[in-house]
């Protein structure tokens, strides 16, 4: 169960990034590589069944058995550019709080849609 606290601020941060817009469903298909951080950020994805499209998250998320081998980012709260991109995602959804806007911006310029 996500905590409504954590459930706002998800949604606040799917809405703010444009993640439930109409621009975001018609760019998410079934082949879509996400990769994702933010426990709460995760367990939204899940809910709206996109499980089968990540491939990476964030530590934190033990007790999501479901993802239970989806390859884990290391350094949490201090990624590079770098281990997002060996995930060779078509897709990166974090918060600013996690994700630093150098790094955010290096994910971008390699073709990531952010």
């Amino acid at each position: 169960m996500i905590p409504r606290r954590h459930l706002l601020a998800g949604l606040g941060a799917v809405s703010a990034t444009g993640l439930a817009g109409p621009a975001f469903a018609q760019s998410v298909t079934a082949s879509t590589r996400i990769v994702a951080t933010g426990s709460y950020l995760i367990e939204i994805l899940l809910q709206l069944g996109m499980g089968p499209q990540l491939v990476g998250v964030s530590g934190g998320i033990d007790h999501l058995a479901t993802i239970s081998r989806v390859p884990r980012l290391r350094g949490f709260r201090q990624m590079s550019a770098e281990s997002i991109l060996a995930m060779r995602p078509d897709l990166y959804i974090s918060t600013t709080d996690i994700t630093g806007p150098a790094v955010v911006a290096q994910v971008r310029q390699a073709g990531v849609q952010v």
